[in-house]
């Protein structure tokens, strides 16, 4: 990963790289349901990250 973000400071950079909230596979499960027009809110996802602990 240092070399993505070397790279991507070079394009930008103030770019700012943060940890992910969830696993790839819940990200994925997210867009499912962005793309089937549900409402992704800040309850929603406090719900999935307490259905995961």
């Amino acid at each position: 990963m240092p070399f993505m973000r070397e790279e991507a400071l070079k394009v930008v950079r103030s770019a700012e790289f943060i940890e992910p909230r969830f696993e790839p596979a819940i990200g994925s499960c997210i867009m499912g349901l962005q793309k089937e027009g549900v409402a992704v809110s800040p309850q929603l996802l406090a719900n999935l990250e307490k259905a995961l602990v």
